[in-house]
């Protein structure tokens, strides 16, 4: 797939989310490693990669094989590698992506190899209750991690007031406060999940969902719960 031409001399690699080390090839050929962080976004640009001289008409297309399980965006646009689902580093943990420059017959085969570094999961953030309030001191739950042990940062979002958490991951009603179904079915904050295990990140801001009186026995609870959580974009994870 790779075709030697004069024309490109050189690369220039630019960090996006990834970092990349320097470019050990030569000529028309780029090879670099890099790292990137498992819990980088969707949407977020990984690198840049542009072949010099150029007059600016360079296309770019992968090889072979050259965007593993389809990782990164198809198109790419002025070099730039979008990357288009979520990393799983339990999954993969390395990606090696080929990517071919051509401007008129001029080619030349950038290929990039990225590690993806471990981070904090939450695996469990959604707490359905049965109750019609909830007295301050009361648990709610227990976040869960992919982990072996997690602590959690200071609480944000919209009803994080209302709500604290032990480094344990054990949610309780704040002091002096009350939670109700009489106020609203559902509430939501966003917290943090660090480890002290070497090499593995913080998770990124995770929503947590509280949905009141979502499991009593009648169902009707149930029922009003879950056109609650449908009506918030954001509520991604429900548990009954």
């Amino acid at each position: 797939m790779t075709a030697k031409n004069a024309q490109f001399t050189a690369w220039t690699l630019t960090n996006g989310v990834a970092t990349l080390g320097s470019n050990s090839g030569s000529g028309t050929d780029a090879i670099s490693t890099g790292t990137v962080a498992e819990n980088t976004a969707v949407g977020g640009t990984l690198f840049t990669l542009e072949p010099t001289p150029n007059s600016g008409g360079v296309t770019f297309a992968y090889g072979t094989d050259g965007n593993p399980s389809t990782i990164a965006e198809a198109a790419i646009t002025g070099g730039a590698v979008v990357l288009a689902s979520s990393f799983d580093f339990e999954t993969t943990s390395s990606y090696v992506f080929t990517i071919i420059a051509t401007e008129g017959g001029n080619t030349g085969t950038a290929t990039i190899t990225l590690s993806v570094t471990d981070a904090v999961e939450l695996t469990e953030t959604g707490f359905c209750l049965s109750a019609s309030s909830y007295a301050a001191g009361s648990s709610i739950g227990t976040l869960k991690t992919d982990q072996s042990s997690a602590t959690f940062a200071t609480l944000a979002g919209t009803d994080q007031t209302l709500f604290s958490v032990a480094s344990t991951g054990e949610i309780t009603v704040a002091t002096s406060q009350t939670v109700a179904v009489a106020t609203k079915t559902y509430y939501t904050f966003t917290i943090v999940g660090s480890t002290t295990t070497t090499g593995v990140a913080d998770s990124v801001a995770t929503g947590i969902h509280v949905v009141m009186q979502c499991s009593s026995g009648s169902g009707a609870g149930q029922v009003v719960a879950l056109i609650s959580m449908l009506a918030v974009s954001v509520a991604t994870h429900i548990f009954f």
